[in-house]
């Protein structure tokens, strides 16, 4: 097994707390996510949740952590070996962690809401080649949600410009600045930051990721397009109302 057939990066969904009785509606977005082979980092998790995944990788791996640190917002474990190269016994292995860190987080009351490609750096996993690494586009989108996401793309001084996408009509594209897609060091935390922050424009306008779907990969071709991100609103949603979590 290589990198390429390795399943791409888990975003995690907290279920919202007293949801019934609350004036307003709003989810914890995090993300897991794998890289270099062994390592795991950890976004947006509260201390006692990055202290739930310590224990269960220490209790689920047999090699045991090497290391943890700070890294870009996000809190890393480093693995002894390479879990996420693993072949035979070893993938066997590193498969039943995932699964019991998934169960770990889902018993804290994490609960997982999409598994989106959101990178394709040649050194992280599921990666093909791309020449396209700079662009959003919206199809579709409501104009309320075209203007909150270029307002966010502009508070974390990504933007680089915004325009009506030519030729498919109701279609807007986002061009950001840098390859936020195939970012490397601490731009790769940095790029999820703001898919975080994504999830949460979306959610206060009532939308949530109903699928995230590679539909133009091509064997032998260099696509630019990563996941499509399909997204559902209920109909007749107001603000405060709860959001479809699928």
């Amino acid at each position: 097994m290589d990198d390429k057939s390795l399943p791409p990066y888990p975003t995690i969904l907290k279920a919202p707390s007293d949801a019934s009785t609350s004036t307003s509606f709003r989810t914890t977005f995090a993300f897991v996510s794998m890289h270099m082979g062994d390592r795991l980092r950890l976004l947006n998790f509260p201390p006692e949740i990055i202290a739930i995944i310590r224990q269960t990788i220490s209790t689920s791996w047999p090699r045991g952590l090497q290391s943890e640190m700070l890294y870009h917002g996000s809190h890393e474990f480093k693995l002894r070996g390479y879990p996420w190269r693993g072949h035979g016994e070893e993938g066997i292995l590193s498969r039943r962690l995932m699964s019991r860190i998934l169960s770990s987080l889902q018993t804290a009351g994490w609960l997982l809401t999409v598994v989106t490609d959101v990178s394709k750096k040649l050194t992280d996993l599921d990666t093909r080649p791309r020449i396209d690494q700079t662009r959003l586009k919206l199809i579709d989108a409501p104009d309320d949600i075209k203007k909150a996401i270029v307002g966010l793309s502009q508070r974390m001084q990504m933007l680089k410009l915004h325009k009506p996408y030519q030729g498919a009509g109701n279609a807007y594209e986002i061009t950001m600045l840098g390859y936020p897609w195939l970012a490397t060091g601490g731009e790769t935390m940095l790029a999820r930051q703001f898919l975080l922050a994504l999830l949460g424009v979306l959610e206060e306008h009532g939308w949530s990721i109903y699928a995230s779907i590679d539909q133009t990969a091509k064997i032998g071709e260099n696509s630019g397009d990563l996941d499509t991100w399909h997204c559902v609103r209920t109909k007749g949603w107001t603000p405060g109302m709860p959001v479809f979590h699928r």
